[in-house]
Order: C-alpha cells, then sequence, then structure tokens
C-alpha cells in the first residue's frame, strides 16, 4: 500500500482503513516518513522563529522612545505617550507644587535713593470733586519700578600710549609694566566687558555668531561685526588652552577625584561625526572632542588623559559601555540606563509585572532598583555614610533572588547561548546585570556615589542645544574652542561664580583658575 504524498510530504490526515490493512514494513515507512517530515518542519519552526525574532528587535529599535531607551526626549517626536503616562512610576512626593519652604527665591527690594523720582498727585477730589491745588498731603504710597537706561551708551575710555626720550637719546613706550591693558593695540577698539558680554550669548545661550552680533549691535547702538564676534570667541577658547592653562589645570584636579563621572555624545563638525567626550565632577567639568580613528573609543579617552591616569581606588561613574569598562578604577553604573532598559523589557513582554509573566523578573528588578535608590537617597539626607549592613544584605539577597527567577524564566538552549548579537534582549540584559552586579549596586554600597549618570549627561546637553540650533560646527577648531568655553563656564557655575564675571576676568588677561577640588 502506499500513502498518498505531496512535494515529498505525507498528505494527512492517514485514512485509519489504510492504517489498519498495512503491513508491518509499510507502518514502519510511514513512522520513517512522518519523522522525516516533523524535522523538517521542526527546523522550518526554529528558522521562522529567529526570523520573527529579528524583526521583532528591528520593531521595538525603531518604536524605542526616551522612556524605554537612551535616546533623547526631542526624538519622540509627535508620537509621545499621553502625559501623564499611564505606565509613570513617578512615585508622588506628597509636596504641594511650587516653591518649597526655605526655598531662596529672587526678588526686587525698594532703594532708598532712586534715580529718579515722579509725583502723581490727585487733580480733583473723588468726593465733591474740589480743586486739590495746594491741598495738604495726608500720605504717600511708593512704588519703584527699574527699568534699562532709555539709551545704553557705551563708555569710551581713551588710552594714551605715551613714548619718552630718555637724555641718552633712547626713545621708551609705555607697555604692560606700565599699566597699558593687555590687547590694547587698535586706534579703536571694543573692551573686555562688550567681548564678554557677546561670548557669553554665543557659549551659555547658543546664539549663532551672526545674531549675536546683531543683538549686541543693537543693544549698544554700535556697529559689531559677525567676524569679530568669531575672533572674540576663537580668543577665549585659546587663552582655556594654553599650555598649563585651566584645561590643563582642570585635567590635572580630574585625575585626583574620588567620584568621576565619564560619558559622550556625537556632534557633527565639519562635514562628519565628532564625538566629544565629558569628565566631571560635582566641582570640575572637562570637555574634548574628537575625530577620526578612535574618535569615540579608548584613543579618545586616552587622548583627553583623565580615566587612564585614576586612582584605582576612585569610582568611575559611567554607562555600560565597553570601553569604560575595560579600566582598572571601581566603577559604578547609571541606574536611569538600566531602569529604561528593564521598562522595555516590561512594555514588550505582555503580563511580565505579574508572577506569571514570562519575564516578571524585569519587573521585579525595576521596582526593586527604584526602591533602592529611594532608601539611599533618604540615608544621604539624613547625613548616614552608609547603609545599615542587615539592611543591605536583605537588599543584596533580594537582587540575587531576582536574577535567579530571570534564568528561570530565560533557561538557557541545550547547546548554551549564542553571541550577545543572537541573544534576546531580555537575556543580554539579564547577563549584564548579573556580570556586572558589584557596580550597579554601588550606589547603595557607597553613599558617596549618586544612583545615575545625570551628572555627566547634564554637563553634554550643552552639546546638543549647540548643535540642535546651529545644526553643525564648520570647523573642528570652532568645535575645540566651544567645548573649551563650555568647560570654563560650567566649572565656574560649579564653584559659585558668574558666567560674565569669569569671561570678563579672561578678556582682561586673568583667566580664573578652579580651587582644588576632588569630590
Amino acid at each position: 500500500m502506499t500513502f498518498p504524498a505531496q512535494n515529498g510530504c505525507l498528505v494527512l490526515p492517514v485514512d485509519r482503513s489504510a492504517l489498519a490493512s498495512a503491513s508491518r514494513e509499510e507502518l514502519v515507512d510511514l513512522v520513517v516518513m512522518l519523522s522525516e517530515q516533523v524535522a523538517a518542519l521542526t527546523a522550518r519552526i526554529a528558522e521562522q522563529d529567529a526570523k520573527i525574532a529579528e524583526l521583532s528587535a528591528k520593531l521595538a529599535a525603531a518604536s524605542a522612545t526616551s522612556r524605554t531607551s537612551s535616546k533623547p526626549p526631542s526624538s519622540d517626536g509627535y508620537k509621545k505617550p499621553p502625559t501623564p503616562s499611564p505606565t509613570s512610576r513617578r512615585v508622588k512626593s506628597g509636596r504641594k507644587p511650587g516653591g518649597q519652604a526655605g526655598h531662596e527665591g529672587a526678588a526686587l527690594c525698594q532703594v532708598d535713593d532712586p534715580d529718579v523720582v515722579i509725583t502723581h498727585r490727585p487733580a480733583i477730589c473723588s468726593g465733591c470733586q474740589a480743586s486739590l491745588a495746594g491741598a495738604e498731603v495726608a500720605s504717600f504710597a511708593r512704588r519703584q519700578v527699574f527699568d534699562l537706561p532709555e539709551d545704553v551708551a557705551l563708555e569710551c575710555t581713551e588710552h594714551r600710549i605715551v613714548t619718552c626720550r630718555c637724555v641718552c637719546g633712547v626713545r621708551t613706550t609705555a607697555g604692560v609694566a606700565d599699566g597699558v591693558a593687555a590687547g590694547v593695540a587698535a586706534p579703536a577698539q571694543y573692551g573686555p566687558r562688550v567681548r564678554a558680554s557677546v561670548t557669553w550669548l554665543v557659549s551659555e545661550h547658543f546664539l549663532p555668531i551672526a545674531r549675536a552680533a546683531v543683538v549686541m549691535g543693537a543693544l549698544l547702538g554700535a556697529p559689531v561685526s559677525a567676524g569679530s564676534v568669531n575672533a572674540w570667541v576663537a580668543q577665549a577658547g585659546d587663552a582655556l588652552a594654553e599650555d598649563g592653562g585651566f584645561l590643563d589645570v582642570v585635567a590635572a584636579q580630574l585625575r585626583d577625584a574620588d567620584v568621576l563621572h565619564a560619558d559622550e555624545t556625537g556632534l557633527r563638525t565639519a562635514g562628519a561625526l565628532a564625538w566629544v567626550h565629558v569628565a566631571c565632577t560635582l566641582a570640575l567639568v572637562l570637555l574634548s572632542v574628537h575625530t577620526g580613528k578612535g574618535k569615540r573609543g579608548k584613543v579618545a579617552i586616552e587622548r583627553t588623559g583623565v580615566i587612564n591616569h585614576l586612582r584605582e581606588e576612585a569610582v568611575l561613574v559611567t554607562d555600560a559601555w565597553g570601553p569604560y569598562l575595560s579600566y582598572a578604577s571601581v566603577h559604578a553604573l547609571c541606574g536611569a540606563h538600566v531602569v529604561r532598559e528593564l521598562r522595555a523589557v516590561v512594555d514588550a513582554a505582555p503580563g511580565c509585572t505579574t508572577e506569571a509573566g514570562s519575564q516578571s523578573w524585569a519587573g521585579k528588578m525595576l521596582h526593586f532598583l527604584e526602591a533602592l535608590s529611594g532608601e539611599a537617597r533618604q540615608a544621604r539626607r539624613d547625613g548616614q555614610e552608609q547603609l545599615d549592613e542587615a539592611v543591605l544584605a536583605a537588599r543584596v539577597a533580594t537582587f540575587e533572588k531576582i536574577l535567579t527567577l530571570g534564568h528561570q524564566q530565560n533557561p538557557a538552549p541545550p547547546g548554551g547561548w549564542p553571541g550577545a548579537k543572537k541573544r534576546p534582549k531580555a537575556v543580554n540584559l539579564l547577563l549584564r546585570i548579573e556580570r556586572e552586579r558589584e557596580a550597579y549596586l554601588r550606589f547603595a554600597v557607597d553613599l558617596t556615589v549618586p544612583f545615575t549618570n545625570n551628572q555627566a549627561e547634564r554637563d553634554l546637553r550643552g552639546v546638543r542645544l549647540r548643535e540642535k540650533v546651529s545644526g553643525c560646527l564648520r570647523t573642528l577648531k570652532g568645535a575645540e574652542v566651544f567645548v573649551a568655553i563650555r568647560s570654563y563656564l560650567l566649572t565656574a557655575q560649579r564653584q559659585g561664580r558668574a558666567s560674565l564675571e569669569v569671561l570678563r576676568e579672561l578678556f582682561t588677561g586673568r583667566v580664573w583658575i578652579p580651587e582644588l577640588a576632588t569630590t
């Protein structure tokens, strides 16, 4: 008896009467045929599953938002989730909106000697309509209005550079030693306050060069060219980059930091992608820009000369990018990054926050890290140097239980997991958290270490804003000047100095140098 087949596959179902009348040899042939067919279908299903996983990963990457990845909020476009998000995990603080008790406000106060006094007298009585000319003044209320002068006039200072002839016949002209300000060389030029103000507009508020020239020209009532603005900004950058100057001093101080934050971001420069690296603490900021081979990796990191010279006991706070983890320092990994990755797993796996969900470990780990971060934050507020040992041990045990659950929900195939590129994202995340468990829990073990790397990310925000405004920087030199001035202004702000003030000092030839600070 021959069982019907089509394209090499048995036509199912097989008639029961045909099976009953078949010989033993025919039944064996049937079983072999079915086994081959099952094997072929199993291989095909595995191939399709792999393709589905690949397409699902691409779809997930395309639909990633700032909430579930490291993408900036500006990349979300018009597809932002409703506000407030139905899955928002923000915990209410219990405080009312607005300024809190003890918040230092900013308000104008009246002065005793105003520049101009205008007295307003009523002309007629509001009761009988009689004239009030010459009437007795019963009282008056003071209302002071602070405004810019109607005309902002430039102040012109003439420097007369005297040349004297000695009795010996030698003619000597006054110089810097005689009080001549540095840079006073042209017959007519703008002074340090104007130059500082323009540089501040460009570097602190990201006005394009031409627009900054227009703004200053309108305010001063005098012509300011874009070429002059560009030259002044370049002058500031060159002053900061001098050997042994501001940038070198900050780099040297950062090498002695106890806790150092680092991150990087791209910047379109000279028609190509450059990378801006930041190394910073609570008191110091150093930005550097790199192009060419190795512009993002270890070559750029070591060209900056901070991370590769850190003390081994110093804590380096970063994301989980490989080049950072290759250095011998004590590592702390950004909790905000892993929380976003866990949230992506939660969103991608329906019901994963429940015990029955296939990826419930991700929801549990997400809640665990957020709760532990809150405990560490409260301990810092209470002035504690570390969490209670028993509490910390219990939290670590919970962490390990969640990892165990993750492995139970993601068992390795018989041959073991393939390379990272072929593993599911949830598995890659699970294995990384397990491998870097000490770095992810560093913030709870050492309360001087924050839960996130937001410090470095905030210091890079100006780079993203500058690119958003200008589109790119046209030259590498311009990018180097930009990051040098940003380093100067951010460091000054960290140490309580006003940006305009330190820029004025720079343009008078006295570059501000930060005090030694390693925290």
